[in-house]
């Protein structure tokens, strides 16, 4: 504004040169455009809030969807890993009942290991009121070139057993109670109270004699299957296409009609006869003495005889 006394540019409602005052149109006017000044500052800073407050809630209105969506994955995983839970408790529980039904199933249809040797995991076998054998175990020697083959029994002295007496090897018999201890993973020993089949005595034998099904009666097995079971008898006559062997693959020359004590599985590791699998002690006649000749024997040459 000019002041209208001495021309001074100025703005006020004073001359800051000569002091004159502005007219009262003048100042009106200033006022009034001072008062709409002030109301555009006042709406721009609400307008400011607004768009500041519309700001914030869009994102509080993102915010409470992330947690949403977080809380219902979160609550998506729960119930797939309880379902999964209940499924895998379910299939445990199934799988257990089988077992214990396969348990139980195996004990009433004679289909028990024996020996000792658990039938469910490291669970002791449950032998009582079974009916079984008595039966030699990992027996080696020239005594057992003849039959009929002769087991120990046993009698209680304090803590210890001690050899009683002997039994006959394929006796039948049926157990009256039983004595285990745990020896490493599902194998136990110790020893049975047995009654003969036959005469009714009882008898103390060890468990690793006591087997439930005659693997000697076994027609349907092949006798490699037989020697994972225990001891027999066999009569050799080469028939095969392979000779028996020794331990380092060499050939072991023996005549037809030699018996073999059978005493198990053979391994073929690092032989050149792979096909060579039971283990055996030929007793052969020399200068009238029986002597025991170690070989490995294919089955089709071996007959079993006791």
């Amino acid at each position: 504004m000019k002041c209208a006394k001495c021309g001074q540019e100025f703005t006020g409602n004073f001359c800051p040169r000569c002091g004159a005052a502005v007219p009262k149109a003048f100042l009106g006017v200033v006022t009034k455009g001072n008062f709409v000044l002030k109301w555009q500052h006042i709406l721009m800073g609400v307008g400011a809030l607004a768009f500041l407050g519309v700001v914030f809630l869009i994102v509080i209105i993102l915010l409470f969807g992330e947690i949403r969506d977080e809380s219902s994955s979160t609550l998506t995983m729960s119930m797939v890993s309880g379902e999964q839970s209940r499924s895998q408790s379910t299939t445990e529980s199934n799988l257990e009942s089988s077992l214990d039904e396969s348990s139980q199933e195996d004990a009433s249809t004679g289909k028990l290991r024996g020996r000792g040797e658990s039938d469910n995991g490291r669970d002791e076998p449950q032998y009582v009121n079974c009916s079984g054998y008595v039966a030699v175990y990992n027996v080696r020697g020239k005594e057992f070139s003849e039959t009929p083959w002769m087991i120990p029994t046993y009698q209680k002295d304090k803590q210890f057993y001690v050899e009683a007496g002997t039994v006959e090897h394929k006796t039948a018999v049926t157990v009256l109670s039983q004595e285990l201890e745990h020896t490493g993973w599902g194998n136990y020993s110790g020893h049975l109270i047995v009654e003969r089949n036959d005469t009714h005595e009882q008898l103390c034998i060890n468990v690793k004699n006591f087997i439930i099904d005659p693997y000697w009666e076994q027609e349907n097995e092949s006798l490699l299957e037989i020697a994972m079971t225990g001891n027999y008898l066999a009569e050799f006559n080469q028939i095969s296409d392979y000779y028996p062997v020794d331990n380092q693959g060499k050939k072991v020359t023996l005549e037809d009609g030699v018996t073999v004590l059978v005493t198990g599985k053979s391994s073929t590791l690092g032989r050149s006869s792979k096909e060579n699998t039971i283990d055996g002690i030929a007793f052969v006649e020399q200068g009238g003495t029986l002597q025991e000749v170690s070989a490995c024997f294919h089955p089709d040459d071996l007959t079993l005889v006791y």
